[in-house]
């Protein structure tokens, strides 16, 4: 047993330098998580269509339904354009909130009162629209700025005295930069074949000059406003996007609005949360005032011979136009990062006011940026994820061998933020989502790291007309007027307890991923997942690289705390000396590497004598080999074998496997940590039930299945150790998530189950036999299972007993028939088989949205005590429960079972199953008969014509009460 005790701490704690302790999930908490776990909400204002009624209504049903914060997004959709379908409406008010307006801050004013008044907490948009920082105050000189030019061609051997044709000079500005002459004839310029001419030019853009010998390219560069505007902004607070590499241009902005919103926020302390910049929406800028200065400082030489390059020029070599780019980008990186992500964090520091942004993405279709260190301006990481539909039938989830993790999420992990925020269910406004066809979109999203979900969207709702406002097309439905909101609770309910989970814990991986250093970043496109699934990774940037790394018993360490056993590096024979060196002591030191052995600069300065400088220290790394191992100092460097070989050599090892099981394609998890605990998130992703035997890289340890749904915790009564492993077989419901959590000691056990003669765990076949339910509680292992059977269960300290189940009985509630009442439509539907409310003749019911209300009246044929659940087939959207005027709870996952307390059933029993719906089929109505009736909304383009069949409501299936009598164990 000692053995044990020290092995478990050994797995479990596999690596200790520097991580210091942190608050961690408590199975106590889990039950009811405080609000600080809750679900967000963007809450769009729409064309200042915004009322005081309709702001307390809204954060009262947000605060009723499980939404803890809402971030203000003031927009204008509708002044450039509506709805042209005449079913449905254009947006509007009769007296609209001009945006910026003493009345908008009055209204602003009103919603921090409310939000305050119900514990809740605001977020506000920097700006009019929801991209990206601009406004009416943004003149030409301060807004985003690109290089331009005009060319052209002189002879040599000539006098040139002539006015310079003016480059592009956008809402008439411009400013010149430089002017240079370009010999031309070959294929590239060479340097000394260039001449600065910008001190030639006069004022008004004359040139003299005593042009040389051959042919001349004159080109003018200056800079002029790229002309972006905020977007979908209302004229009163529509203007240029400032320059994000101007502070004088930022602050000015930040004055003109974000901080009038902290001023009045003032008045209502601790309500506003913070202010928050949108997506990058803004498209590219190239250029700043200084920006040859700020360049020249920054890499260390002019940029003006080699000016002609951003014309598409060729400039002494392929290699050295390159190098040149690079040194470009880089330097526009590096402005934006500084001069706006991390100033605009510094304006908000001393506002005392917390920022937010979507720094998302990399890649060449987005201005180049160090996402992963732009994100640490941030209070925490923040992304996006959408749930994509198809345009005529609904929302369309795919199951994927690997969850997506964006580059934020890799910042968190390697900057130590265990927070990671995401604009969620971003889609096309349909009125068809349910948060069943939510599910495993948003369960993938966790599983890519994302702990805090902010809906896309809640729109503001100024009245009580129906369905309402909407994004236009852009959002799903988050708001009051859709029938099921009113049940939402139950949703955002199991969406907390995932939240707090796993914002109380840390990403596990042993790899680490550098990005290198090239002036985008990007995540790769690499074997890693394909061929690694069950191995997690992070990526870093060169900044962690540099600074935040370090080797600890043979493992990397970052100051976080996280520590890997490999470092991958990308595949490019290109890196910086210092990075090179960087990772050469870091070899040195004990960590192992594999990639590609790099061999160019890819900077322009010192070419020849960096490239010398890489060849050497590439050499120290991994010497002379074209494959293989290379020792260097006390780590390796691997190249030229596969990942898999790789990972191998570096002793690292799936930390989860599906090893047998049956009714699914494949499981998403995600490993996290804490101080004493391992936990593993599991999704089945599939629409059918999954008995899986799932193996995890922890041994010695206890194990605990804690269920979101529901909010219970159990002690895992049969799981087996073996080679390092520890093999647990899960039953997920139908698109079920669990969290199987491992810490402390193992409680006794069972670890072989036989039934019927045959194996069922561990499986032999791949297949196996129905397997029971065991759960250790109150020192006890209880045994119960649906099917009829006799169990031979070998318990951990070999004891051997036999156990006999008569399997749970099911009663059809199916004695009378089931009235539905549908506003003022009440139906009588036989009992036997319910079948989808919108398979009904009557096109009232066929097309019915709303609250359906199932009375069910049955009768017990004798006197139940034993553990029971109700069983109502599929439902809609929401189905809340009450029997004998007691609530059971609300549904809002079809399949799933509802406990019964078998002291509430009587002789006489009445059920109720409120079930809600969305919008759609009422649309569909609409448009099948022409007559919108009083619906209202601006969802435009998207919905609903004649031909579109109807979405399921109501209930569909057999109402079942489900009798467990216990299992007996023979004597």
């Amino acid at each position: 047993m000692i053995y044990r005790v020290l092995f478990a701490v050994a797995v479990m704690l596999p690596f200790s330098c520097g991580r210091a302790p942190q608050a961690e999930p408590d199975p106590q908490i889990f039950k009811a998580p405080p609000a600080q776990y809750g679900v967000h909400a963007w809450w769009h204002w729409i064309d200042g269509a915004v009322t005081r009624e309709g702001i307390t209504k809204d954060l009262e049903a947000m605060a009723e339904q499980g939404i803890t914060e809402a971030v203000v997004f003031s927009l204008s959709l509708y002044e450039a354009w509506h709805a042209v379908n005449p079913v449905y409406r254009r947006a509007g008010a009769e007296h609209p909130v001009v945006f910026g307006s003493e009345e908008w801050y009055g209204m602003l004013r009103w919603a921090l009162s409310e939000a305050g008044r119900l514990g809740m907490k605001l977020g506000v948009h920097n700006c009019d629209g929801w991209s990206t920082t601009a406004g009416p105050w943004i003149t030409p000189e301060l807004s985003m700025k690109k290089i331009t030019w005009s060319a052209l061609t002189l002879p040599g051997g000539t006098e040139a005295d002539l006015l310079l044709p003016a480059p592009e000079a956008a809402m008439g500005f411009y400013r010149d930069v430089a002017v240079i002459a370009c010999k031309t004839g070959d294929r590239c310029i060479r340097t000394e074949d260039i001449a600065d001419l910008t001190g030639r030019m006069d004022a008004q853009g004359r040139l003299k000059w005593n042009v040389p010998e051959g042919n001349w390219k004159v080109i003018r560069f200056g800079y002029t406003t790229t002309g972006e505007t905020n977007h979908p902004a209302s004229d009163a607070g529509r203007g240029l996007e400032c320059d994000k590499m101007d502070t004088v241009a930022l602050k000015l902005h930040f004055e003109q609005f974000p901080a009038k919103v902290v001023r009045v926020a003032g008045e209502f302390p601790g309500t506003l949360d913070y202010l928050f910049v949108d997506s990058w929406e803004c498209a590219f800028q190239t250029w700043t005032g200084g920006f040859e200065d700020v360049f020249r400082q920054q890499r260390g030489y002019s940029m003006i011979p080699y000016l002609a390059v951003l014309c598409g020029d060729t400039v002494e070599s392929r290699q050295a136009t390159e190098g040149f780019l690079h040194d470009y980008r880089q330097t526009l990186a590096a402005l934006v990062g500084e001069r706006y992500y991390a100033f605009y964090r510094r304006l908000c520091d001393r506002h005392r006011v917390r920022f937010m942004a979507e720094a998302i993405y990399g890649g060449e279709a987005y201005p180049p940026l160090d996402v992963l260190k732009s994100n640490t301006c941030s209070v925490h990481p923040m992304t996006e994820f959408w749930a994509q539909s198809r345009r005529e039938t609904q929302i369309v989830y795919h199951p994927s061998d690997a969850s997506s993790r964006s580059l934020p999420f890799h910042s968190g992990a390697v900057y130590g933020n265990r927070l990671l925020s995401a604009e969620a269910f971003t889609g096309f406004a349909r009125y068809l989502e349910t948060p069943w066809m939510l599910k495993s979109i948003g369960d993938r999203a966790l599983c890519g790291g994302i702990n805090q979900l902010v809906l896309h969207s809640y729109v503001h709702q100024p009245d009580e007309r129906k369905p309402g406002l909407t994004l236009g097309e852009y959002g799903l439905a988050f708001n009051r007027h859709v029938p099921w909101f009113r049940d939402a609770h139950a949703w955002t309910a199991y969406l907390r307890r995932c939240q707090y989970v796993l914002q109380e814990s840390d990403p596990f991986a042993e790899v680490l991923q550098w990005l290198g250093d090239g002036a985008y970043q990007q995540a790769p496109a690499t074997e890693m997942d394909q061929t690694a699934t069950g191995i997690p990774y992070h990526l870093c940037n060169t900044d962690i690289l540099l600074h935040h790394a370090r080797v600890c018993n043979g493992r990397i360490l970052l100051d976080n705390g996280q520590s890997y056993k490999l470092l991958i590096l990308p595949d490019d024979d290109r890196i910086a000396p210092e990075s090179l060196l960087c990772i050469e002591r870091l070899v040195r030191e004990g960590a192992t590497v594999y990639g590609r052995k790099p061999s160019q600069p890819r900077s322009l300065p010192n070419g020849e004598q960096s490239a010398a400088r890489i060849r050497e220290a590439a050499d120290r790394i991994w010497g002379d080999a074209l494959s293989g191992i290379h020792s260097c100092g006390k780590g390796k460097a691997i190249t030229g074998l596969s990942l898999s070989q790789a990972l191998e050599a570096a002793g690292v090892k799936p930390d989860f496997k599906q090893t047998a099981g049956t009714g699914t394609a494949g499981l998403l998890y995600f490993h996290k940590t804490t101080a004493t605990k391992q936990l593993f998130f599991v999704v089945n992703q599939e629409d059918r039930e999954a008995d899986a035997e799932c193996d995890f890289r922890v041994a010695g340890a206890g194990v605990q299945i804690w269920d979101p749904e529901t909010g219970d915790v159990r002690t895992a009564g049969i799981h087996a150790e073996e080679e390092g492993y520890t093999k647990v077989p899960l039953h997920l419901g139908r698109r079920q998530a669990l969290f199987v959590v491992f810490s402390g000691r193992p409680e006794p056990h069972v670890t072989k189950a036989v039934r019927d003669g045959k194996p069922c765990f561990p499986q032999t076949d791949g297949a196996g036999g129905h397997l029971p339910d065991v759960v250790r509680k109150d020192g006890r292992l209880t045994v119960t299972a649906d099917e009829a059977g006799t169990y031979e269960l070998t318990a951990d300290n070999g004891d051997v007993f036999t156990v006999r189940t008569a399997g749970r009985q099911s009663l059809p509630l199916a004695e009378v028939a089931i009235t539905v009442r549908m506003d003022t439509l009440s139906v009588d539907l036989p009992a036997d088989r319910l079948e989808w409310l919108s398979r009904h003749a009557d096109p009232r019911v066929r097309y019915f949205s709303g609250t359906a209300r199932y009375t069910v009246t049955f009768k017990l044929p004798e006197e139940n005590r034993l553990p029971c659940s109700l069983d109502i087939g599929d439902f809609s959207a929401t189905c809340a429960v009450t029997l004998n005027g007691y609530s059971l709870g609300t549904l809002v996952f079809p399949g799933r079972r509802l406990a019964v307390d078998p002291r509430l059933l009587q002789a006489e029993n009445v059920l109720t199953l409120d079930v809600s719906s969305n919008w759609r089929n009422r649309l569909t109505g609409a448009a099948l008969s022409g007559d919108a009736g009083d619906l209202y909304t601006t969802a435009a383009g998207t919905l609903p014509d004649g031909d579109t069949p109807p979405e399921n409501t109501g209930i569909n299936g057999q109402i079942r009460l489900l009798i467990s009598p216990p299992a007996e164990r023979d004597r």
